[in-house]
């Protein structure tokens, strides 16, 4: 399947947001005029994590609101709407790769200040974030993946060991 990673998303979630002149709107409307952007087919618009935990798709365009949201490029009115900044306006003037660079790179520092923020709280050591290619979703379903693969591999070991005794 092509569906688009998060970061892959965010280009075009600035430029939908900004074809909207009618504010804010519900966040899961920007679901449609996407996949039609990257040509999703039905089975890809609607693939499911294998752990049941919900929609691929939809579930980075959540994740590529939360980001640009954090970078200030999306203003959430509310609960479950979106808008797009004047800042994020502006950003449509580069190109996708910039904007994609400018996300990651304002999230790095986002990041930095949060754990400097806690170093000053706990006065204490922590492991540093790492800003992954993934969400935490997909790094979740991976781990089911992972584990569920295990177990099964387990379950075959032992089956081989009880038939040979």
């Amino acid at each position: 399947m092509t569906i688009p990673k998060h970061d892959e998303l965010m280009p075009s979630v600035l430029s939908e947001l900004a074809k909207k002149d009618v504010g804010a709107i519900a966040w899961k409307d920007l679901e449609e005029p996407l996949a039609k952007v990257f040509n999703l087919t039905e089975e890809e618009q609607s693939a499911e994590y294998e752990s049941g935990n919900g929609r691929i798709f939809i579930d980075r365009i959540g994740w590529a609101l939360s980001y640009l949201a954090i970078v200030k490029l999306v203003e959430r009115p509310k609960r479950g709407y979106c808008k797009i900044s004047e800042m994020g306006l502006l950003s449509l003037v580069g190109d996708d790769e910039a904007i994609k660079s400018f996300v990651k790179e304002k999230i790095a520092e986002h990041e930095a200040n949060k754990k400097a923020e806690k170093l000053e709280l706990n006065n204490s050591e922590e492991n540093p974030v790492l800003i992954s290619e993934t969400t935490p979703d997909e790094a979740l379903n991976q781990a089911f993946q992972n584990i569920r693969e295990s177990v099964y591999e387990d379950h075959l070991y032992r089956g081989r060991t009880y038939a040979t005794t």
